[in-house]
């Protein structure tokens, strides 16, 4: 039994000793390859999409910017839940997902 303890005392010892190897360094930059549309500065303001959107009726829950386009989660003045994909420059619905 004595021995069995050993054995696996070492072995846990080797696995933590090789663990380090497998850490990352810590840098966590990205190195931007192409502009980001949030940041060329010629989009629209969360506040003025959401105040768009109300103004044709939908309540807003959550919105987003995701792949160069905001992504909204709404109920129309009927209270359907949908996704909405809105142009960040133009303020256009682009895509509504009826849930």
């Amino acid at each position: 039994m004595k021995r069995s303890a050993t054995f696996i005392l070492l072995a846990l010892i080797a696995v933590g000793a090789s663990s380090p190897s497998f850490a990352q360094d810590g840098d966590d930059r990205k190195t931007p390859t192409q502009p980001n549309v949030t940041q060329q500065g010629d989009i629209l303001p969360i506040s003025e999409i959401s105040a768009r959107l109300t103004q044709q009726g939908y309540k807003i829950k959550e919105i987003e910017m995701d792949d160069g386009r905001y992504e909204v989660e709404a109920r129309t003045a009927e209270g359907r839940k949908v996704e909405l994909d809105v142009d960040p420059r133009t303020g256009e619905i682009t895509r509504r997902e009826d849930d």
